[in-house]
């Protein structure tokens, strides 16, 4: 197409199709957009805005005046210097805090609808904590260093002042995947890197740990089912970032075991705090392992846990409405996404909008 697009008004009627030229709106997450004249919605998933996803003319693309950003908080504040305040409409806002643990059920088989149920009780699971991680930072692997030396001291505490000495009370302790406790600043195996450097050596040596992100369908999914057998499972970060929540600690809620979770508190305005375990809390990680096996040993207060809500009150509705499922048909944000892309569409700001596009499409094609 030559830009500018027809600006022509039209019907409103929202029919969704792919690699429409002049679209009204462009929803994009991976692709920029090439169809340039109407709104684009960028929905973030861990990356922002940057270089990697929108090219060259990614600053052009942040400035862009028809742009809706859903994403992290951090990216926000780059595209707008008032973060968007639910209950009122997106509209206020050309940008929405739309973390990546909430668009994720769009590459998961699970539907948004799980989160409407209530949570079953946990049932026999042998394992105590589940370790999987694609890339082995630092504050992962030494908490999970930690927790499997708490893990072993207690139980041998256990073994010595039990009447016959050879009782084992608590689970294993595992990483199932290529990062086990040896990444970081202080082993072998660093970053993404080391981490596809001993994967073949790992599934050589045991098929039955899953080292590939990309294993399955949805790499999410295949986390789920292994976390099924254990009670806990980490849910760490890449960074402790404003806003930034992705899909590891929903990852461990559908497989109904407890998150330790390592991130932003901002955490705790999407998801029940009586619900998982927050790293935050604790001093340092030998306390938070001393915690997690504490809690392994209270059977009621684990399964408070275990069965607590996993939403705060009306975090449904401000975070995971824009799923139309058999129970949810058209959710509170779907309805503000789509409400907001027709005011940005129809705003009538002074600006030609087909200028701006011309400009972007000369750094493209020149």
């Amino acid at each position: 197409p030559r830009p500018p697009c027809d600006s022509e008004p039209r019907k409103v009627v929202w029919e969704v199709k792919a690699n429409v030229n002049c679209a009204d709106v462009y929803v994009f997450r991976a692709i920029s957009p090439f169809n340039f004249g109407g709104v684009a919605v960028f929905v973030d998933g861990e990356n922002g805005l940057s270089p990697e996803i929108a090219g060259e003319y990614h600053h052009m693309l942040r400035a862009y005046p028809k742009l809706l950003y859903l994403g992290t908080r951090a990216e926000s504040r780059v595209i707008q210097d008032t973060e968007n305040q639910w209950p009122g409409t997106a509209s206020e806002s050309n940008s929405v805090w739309l973390p990546y643990v909430s668009t994720s059920f769009a590459q998961r088989n699970s539907t948004v609808d799980e989160l409407l149920r209530l949570r079953s009780h946990p049932g026999s699971r042998p394992g105590l904590v589940a370790y999987m991680a694609y890339n082995c930072k630092h504050h992962r692997e030494a908490f999970f260093r930690e927790m499997v030396l708490a893990r072993e001291k207690r139980e041998r505490a256990m073994v010595d002042t039990s009447p016959g000495g050879s009782i084992t009370i608590l689970g294993p302790v595992l990483p199932l995947s290529a990062c086990r406790g040896q990444g970081g600043e202080h082993g072998q195996f660093g970053g993404e890197a080391g981490a596809e450097a001993v994967a073949e050596a790992l599934a050589n040596a045991d098929g039955s740990i899953s080292v590939s992100r990309y294993e399955t369908a949805s790499f999410m999914d295949s986390a789920t089912e292994a976390f099924r057998s254990f009670k806990f499972a980490m849910a760490f970060e890449n960074t402790d970032t404003k806003g930034y929540i992705t899909e590891k600690i929903m990852n461990v809620f559908l497989a109904g075991a407890v998150p330790i979770y390592w991130g932003t508190e901002d955490v705790k305005e999407v998801f029940n705090p009586e619900s998982f375990v927050f790293a935050g809390d604790f001093q340092d990680f030998s306390a938070l392992a001393e915690y997690v096996i504490d809690l392994s040993l209270d059977k009621r207060r684990y399964e408070e846990i275990a069965t607590a809500p996993i939403l705060n009150p009306g975090s449904f509705d401000r975070f995971f409405s824009w799923q139309r499922t058999p129970d949810v048909d058209d959710g509170w944000l779907a309805r503000s996404i789509r409400h907001t892309a027709y005011e940005l569409h129809t705003a009538a700001d002074g600006m030609h909008l087909g200028n701006i596009w011309s400009d972007i499409w000369d750094v493209i094609h020149h």
